[in-house]
């Protein structure tokens, strides 16, 4: 669980070398508290925010529908019960994606990201408050049908 002064950090990125999906799982596999998601999964950072709060909250109520705090999130995200269509929705198609690390050592996870994987920073989505608040309500209420 991510405390108080803890970072979460979201970073959209462009693979710069051919992608290799086994080296992403690979990562993702060593830092359980980070995931790397398609970019048109996020429409913004404030949502995968929100995303991370929703699934923290729900793990410290109990109420969680996923053993793997990550997966979660893309649940969220995706605003699906499905782990497969969420994981496949998720997946990396084509050299952009958004980088989310929550929790301790966020930043060095970040790094180690960095180090691993040939990358440019890329700026975040922008969307509208209007596609921020469906995409908010969404996360929050994907489990209720």
């Amino acid at each position: 669980m991510r405390k108080q002064n803890e970072e979460i950090i979201v970073k959209a990125v462009e693979f710069l070398e051919d992608l290799d999906q086994d080296k992403i799982i690979d990562f993702l596999d060593e830092e359980k508290n980070a995931q790397i998601v398609d970019r048109e999964v996020v429409k913004s950072k404030k949502n995968v925010i929100h995303a991370v709060k929703e699934t923290e909250k729900a793990y410290e109520q109990g109420n969680e529908i996923s053993h793997v705090e990550t997966i979660g999130i893309l649940l969220r995200l995706i605003g699906t019960r499905q782990i497969s269509e969420a994981i496949e929705k998720a997946k990396v198609k084509e050299k952009e994606a958004v980088f989310i690390s929550f929790g301790s050592n966020s930043n060095k996870r970040w790094e180690e990201f960095k180090e691993k994987f040939k990358i440019k920073e890329k700026e975040l989505p922008k969307a509208s408050e209007e596609e921020i608040k469906k995409e908010m309500e969404k996360a929050s209420t994907f489990w209720i049908r």
